[in-house]
């Protein structure tokens, strides 16, 4: 069946873009580690699939690529199908971000000419702290998103973003020690030792722990086997962990949230290459929201402490939605997000993929 499906995808993703060097598979279904179920014998993809398209496309191929990749989920029973864009005159010079490193070590070549050779060899199992900040605040989203509209009654999509905000906290602990690995499997078993040898952080308790692992393990074998955790429980952890990262890149422990807000308002705040990199990126004409966006991109700290509010998502917080706007106006639709988790959710998902 995902042979099947990625097939088909390469076919009509070439014929978007004929031009285009190579296209690669990414993601967990790149690795090889992509989560499926057995239904009828037969193995069903759940989540989505995420294809890189090596090639500088048109404002028209991004919008059609953004609409195939709309029908492809829907013909293929996924909640997403991402098709996203590399340019082959980026690769030397990509930055050091977790995207790029699953890329560069992860991703499957499906058709074309392999270009990764080209990418900077990024040191092993070191990622920026800004980027293990990001992933919290992708996962934390998307438990939100299991309440939106348009998945109502997919207990399938529920479960998954549970399996990857158990594994995002994992892999926080496991890349602060300059311990990431793109498989899975591989941070499972450094989570594991990390455990064995007593070198888990406090907030780390069994409870956390065994959520932990059971998401990787989920992830591996089966997604019904991931463990329960609460709302507010999962909102627990994920502020240790935001405290844990923000200590780690300031060197000073943070007696609570406020201050983790304020020392990463200090460290992050600073990062002027992403503007002039943004900058660059609209006057090339890209997108115009790169403009504004690279330079409100390291606001995106607050977004931990506003999701890891999970249980705000039951009473309609318009202080919530307050604080996304005023920091993310510049989002096309902002403005029109109703002021509740619903509404921000679909802010930060525009944000990310907008």
């Amino acid at each position: 069946m995902v042979e099947e499906h990625v097939a088909s995808a390469v076919a009509a993703i070439v014929e978007l873009a004929p031009s285009a060097r190579a296209v690669y598979l990414s993601g967990g279904f790149g690795r090889g580690e992509g989560t499926v179920r057995q239904v009828g014998g037969q193995w069903i993809p759940l989540n989505d699939y995420d294809f890189i398209v090596m090639d500088d496309p048109t404002v028209t191929q991004r919008e059609v690529g953004y609409a195939l990749g709309r029908r492809l989920a829907d013909d293929m029973g996924l909640d997403a199908v991402d098709i996203g864009w590399m340019s082959p005159a980026n690769l030397p010079t990509a930055a050091v971000t977790m995207d790029n490193y699953d890329f560069r070590y992860g991703a499957r070549l499906l058709w074309g000419e392999e270009s990764r050779s080209v990418m900077p060899l990024f040191p092993e199992g070191a990622l920026p702290v800004f980027e293990l900040v990001r992933l919290l605040c992708n996962r934390a989203a998307g438990l939100l998103s299991a309440t939106l509209p348009e998945h109502p009654n997919s207990a399938d999509y529920a479960v998954v973003q549970v399996i990857k905000a158990g594994m995002a906290l994992g892999d926080a602990v496991v890349a602060v020690r300059d311990q990431y690995h793109h498989l899975a499997q591989e941070r499972l078993e450094r989570f594991q030792r990390l455990a064995a040898d007593g070198s888990l952080p406090e907030w780390m308790t069994p409870d956390a722990v065994a959520f932990v692992i059971s998401a990787y393990q989920a992830k591996l074998l089966d997604p019904a086997d991931v463990g329960a955790i609460s709302p507010t429980r999962f909102s627990e952890l994920l502020v240790h962990a935001f405290r844990m990262l923000v200590a780690h890149e300031t060197g000073q422990s943070c007696e609570g949230l406020p201050q983790a807000e304020a020392d990463a308002r200090r460290c992050f705040g600073t990062a002027k290459g992403g503007v002039i990199r943004g900058v660059g990126r609209a006057l090339r004409g890209r997108h115009w929201a790169y403009l504004f966006g690279s330079h409100f991109a390291m606001s995106r700290w607050v977004l931990i402490s506003q999701i890891a509010l999970f249980e705000a998502q039951g009473r309609g917080d318009a202080a919530m939605g307050s604080t996304y706007r005023r920091h993310f106006w510049w989002v096309p639709g902002a403005w029109n997000n109703p002021p509740n988790a619903v509404g921000t959710v679909k802010l930060w998902e525009t944000f990310c993929h907008g």
